[in-house]
């Protein structure tokens, strides 16, 4: 799940050199805001120290990991503010903010997270049941295949492992190819309705196996396996919808030049 935190160290440095912050012009050190930063990292530490020695309290790793590297990057940030002021920090915001991804996600909000994802495939696997006149039922997270098989979309099958890779490659594209705003959150948001299709694609690919080739197929390496084929088609209308929005971005930004209060009179 976490495997791509060993990249980011490298990936904000380098979009951190690219923006030059040194370059920027600033005031005196913000105190106020670095100081508080440090005083929540403090804090955070503290909580995570006792909590981890507490037979008590119990944490998971992700929970216990989620204080002390969210500690850690208070401090990070107060520093960095402290050092360099808040006008450039604010110029390389953005990198700074993907240190964010150090951070592992709470069990409770991973769980509510991959119990939606489930929901969502199931019902867009569904819909293209439908679409293809398939009788099959759907009862909570249950599938019935009648005469064939009956088979349940798991924690496992909800494609939150790749949808997860590729909201960072989505930031990172919107933050590096495209300069509206908008055209970025479209792309971010994009991920989410990309991920229900893709595993929801997934299920039915599964059902149609099992369906004309029999229940065995349950068991193949398309369902075992094949998460990779999956993830590698879903990036087709990913990059489609990058290519559609840099286009916007370009004709935008040729209207703007182009317009009567940027010409010369």
């Amino acid at each position: 799940m976490y495997s791509f935190m060993v990249l980011m160290p490298a990936v904000c440095i380098y979009l951190f050199s690219q923006r030059q912050p040194w370059r920027v012009e600033t005031e005196m050190p913000s105190r106020k805001a670095g100081m508080g930063l440090i005083v929540c990292s403090v804090i955070l530490e503290v909580i995570w120290f006792f909590l981890d020695k507490s037979k008590e309290a119990d944490l998971a790793t992700e929970d216990s990991l989620a204080i002390a590297i969210g500690g850690y990057l208070a401090g990070v940030a107060g520093v960095t503010i402290l050092t360099l002021g808040w006008k450039r920090v604010q110029a390389s915001l953005f990198p700074l903010g993907m240190l964010l991804f150090l951070i592992p996600i709470p069990g409770g909000v991973m769980d509510a997270i991959e119990e939606f994802l489930q929901y969502g495939s199931a019902y867009a696997a569904l819909g293209m049941f439908r679409l293809a006149l398939m009788n099959i039922s759907l009862k909570d997270l249950d599938f019935t295949i009648p005469n064939v098989l009956v088979f349940r979309v798991a924690p496992e099958c909800s494609g939150i492992h790749s949808t997860y890779i590729l909201l960072i490659p989505s930031l990172l594209a919107g933050y590096l190819f495209l300069r509206s705003g908008w055209n970025r959150i479209i792309l971010t948001a994009a991920v989410l309705p990309l991920a229900l299709l893709r595993n929801g694609f997934r299920i039915f690919t599964i059902g149609e196996l099992c369906r004309h080739y029999g229940a065995q197929m349950i068991d193949s390496w398309i369902h075992h396996k094949g998460g990779p084929v999956f993830f590698v088609l879903s990036l087709i209308p990913f990059f489609l919808l990058l290519a559609w929005l840099r286009h916007r971005d370009a004709k935008h930004a040729k209207y703007v030049s182009q317009s009567p209060a940027n010409t010369d009179t």
